[in-house]
């Protein structure tokens, strides 16, 4: 498996989602936290991914074309 790569964009949307009150399961969040880690370094890459694959959702829900 390739290794996460992650854009200061994504780094960026991830830390939205943390910052605001979006009643994020503990799951959600380590999730999220991973992709923040994996624009800095070493992260736990299948969590990362599932970070932002749900952040693409998320775009998906509201409508919005995911860019990235």
């Amino acid at each position: 498996m390739a290794r996460v790569e992650v854009s200061r964009f994504v780094h960026d949307q991830a830390l939205h989602y943390l910052a605001r009150p979006y009643g994020l399961t503990d799951a959600i969040r380590n999730q999220l936290m991973q992709v923040v880690e994996g624009y800095n370094g070493r992260c736990e890459e299948d969590a990362a991914r599932q970070g932002i694959e749900w952040m693409r959702l998320q775009d998906r829900i509201q409508g919005r074309t995911p860019r990235f």
